[in-house]
Order: structure tokens, then C-alpha cells, then sequence
């Protein structure tokens, strides 16, 4: 369950409209995202097999999860990478989770982020990954 719900920000993030789940294992869960892409005047709508090689015990922490929604939630990405300065994502992230996180303990937070890697499947084959970065 923490699994599901950690996707649905991260790849939220990434832009994807929802997903659907099709095979959940203890160290794997798969689907499909479905997203939304503007092409000249018209909306095409998008799929794209995915692969999350993750235990439910091993998901990124409370504070990982919170990050990743408050990028969604704010539209803090250009496609995979951060369209604000880390300082100001700090600063937005401490005033969401009403905290003071200092530097590094921020650094910590989104070096974990940035650590994440959802494989894209394609024809049943792992090709390329979903992603955040600076």
C-alpha cells in the first residue's frame, strides 16, 4: 500500500494522469501509467508500462513521500527535473511540513528522491527509467 501511494506522487510528478496496477509482488510492482500529451491542438492520451523494483519495507521514508507530493502538487518539475532552486524547494518544504530542516537534512531528503529509478517496460523488456533530478 505504501508502494501505491508513493507512486502515485512520484510519478504524479512526472505527469502522469493515473496508474494502473497489474501484478504486485513482495520485491516488484507493476502497471501502467496513463498520461495526457498536448500535440499541436489536439491531446493524445498516453501509456507507458512501468516496473518498481521495491519492497513495501523498503519504501522511501515519510519524509521522501512528502517531498515527492509537494513537487507534484506544485508542478515543480520540467519534465524530470526540478524547475526551482533546491533552496527554494527547501524553503516550500519547510513551510509544508511546518519543520525546519536544515541543509543537509534537506540534501538527505532529496538525495533519496533523486536516488529513484522506476523502470519503464516496454514489449516485457525494462528500456528506460522515470526519474527526478536537479
Amino acid at each position: 500500500m505504501k508502494r501505491e501511494s508513493f507512486l502515485t506522487e512520484f510519478l504524479g510528478a512526472l505527469g502522469a494522469e493515473s496508474l494502473d496496477y497489474t501484478k504486485i509482488e513482495k520485491e516488484t510492482i507493476s502497471g501502467t501509467v496513463h498520461y495526457r500529451q498536448s500535440l499541436d491542438d489536439e491531446i493524445e492520451d498516453l501509456k507507458q508500462d512501468f516496473c518498481w523494483h521495491m519492497t513495501e519495507e523498503n519504501v522511501p521514508s515519510n519524509d521522501v513521500f512528502k517531498l515527492a507530493e509537494l513537487i507534484h502538487k506544485q508542478h515543480l518539475l520540467d519534465i524530470d527535473q526540478l524547475n526551482i532552486s533546491v533552496e527554494e524547494l527547501r524553503e516550500r518544504y519547510n513551510q509544508t511540513c511546518n519543520s525546519v530542516f536544515t541543509q543537509q537534512e534537506f540534501n538527505n531528503i532529496l538525495g533519496v528522491l533523486e536516488s529513484i529509478v522506476v523502470r519503464m517496460v516496454d514489449s516485457g523488456e525494462e528500456t528506460d527509467s522515470y526519474f527526478i533530478h536537479e
